[in-house]
C-alpha cells in the first residue's frame, strides 16, 4: 500500500495531537528541588544571670552556617530580647548573649528568617527550611515561655 504526502501529514498530526505539550513546558521550580535540608536540629534560650535577666541563646543546624549571613535584626529576629554580645559561630552552631527587655504584648523569644531578602543559608548556600516541611524557605520560631 502506498502512503502519499497528504496521507503522511494526516498520520504525524494524529501523533503530534496526542501529545501532552503542557507538560513539556520547561518551567522554573518555586524552590530548588535538589536542596538538601537545612534545618534547626536543637535550640535553646537559657538564663545565665536572673538578676540581670541575661541569657545564653543557641541553635545547632544539620549543617554549617554561613557567617555571612546570620545577622541580628536581620533574619535573627529578637522579640523581647536584646542582643549583649556578637553572634558566635562554631561550624553548625550558632550563640549569642541577649538580656530580657520588656514588650508589650509580645511572646519573648526569636524568629530566624528562612525567606525574604536576607534568609539565613548554609555554607554550602542552603536556604534554612525553618518550618521543617521538607522545602528551603520558612521561619523557625523559638519561644520562650
Amino acid at each position: 500500500m502506498k502512503l502519499n504526502l497528504f496521507s503522511s501529514i494526516i498520520i504525524l498530526m494524529g501523533f503530534i495531537s496526542a501529545c501532552e505539550c503542557d507538560e513539556m513546558t520547561p518551567t522554573k521550580p518555586e524552590r530548588d528541588i535538589f536542596n538538601q535540608a537545612f534545618s534547626v536540629s536543637e535550640s535553646g534560650i537559657y538564663a545565665t544571670d536572673t538578676t540581670r535577666n541575661e541569657y545564653y541563646v543557641f541553635f545547632d543546624f544539620s549543617h554549617e552556617i554561613d557567617p555571612r549571613t546570620a545577622k541580628i535584626n536581620i533574619n535573627i529576629i529578637l522579640h523581647g530580647f536584646e542582643a549583649t554580645s556578637d553572634i558566635t559561630i562554631d561550624g553548625s552552631q550558632l550563640f549569642f548573649y541577649a538580656k530580657r527587655v520588656d514588650c508589650q504584648k509580645c511572646v519573648p523569644g526569636l524568629t530566624l528568617k528562612g525567606e525574604g531578602t536576607f534568609p539565613l543559608k548554609s555554607i554550602k548556600g542552603y536556604f534554612l527550611d525553618g518550618n521543617k516541611d521538607g522545602l528551603p524557605g520558612g521561619d523557625y520560631i523559638l519561644e520562650m515561655r
